[in-house]
């Protein structure tokens, strides 16, 4: 389902406009300029989450190989104030290899 909500405050931030619920026919569209059509705006959403997508796929693998917050701020303790850089180097190897995995887009 598109957010239209979202679409629009990223792409129409400068335009006028209200949401009454969560369809495209809740629009109202305020502004002198042309309405987006109803495709135009589900595209643009579907662009969004393609480019995306690669943040969602990444936290998932992190989670997986156990590169948690936790995880990381151990390591970079250890590393920093304890002069001991296994951890910190070990998760930064996994880290790359996600990376790699989920590359991130061009021009993002």
């Amino acid at each position: 389902m598109t957010d239209y909500a979202f679409i629009l405050s990223k792409n129409y931030s400068d335009k006028k406009w209200s949401m009454d619920g969560e369809y495209y026919e809740g629009i109202n569209w305020l502004d002198i300029s042309e309405k987006p059509s109803k495709e135009q705006l589900e595209q643009e959403y579907q662009d969004y989450r393609n480019t995306y997508s690669y943040v969602d796929q990444r936290r998932q693998a992190y989670a997986e190989i156990g590169a948690t917050m936790e995880a990381l701020t151990v390591a970079l303790w250890e590393q920093i104030i304890e002069d001991r850089p296994d951890s910190a180097i070990a998760l930064q190897v996994l880290r790359q290899q996600v990376k790699t995995q989920f590359p991130k887009p061009l021009g993002v």
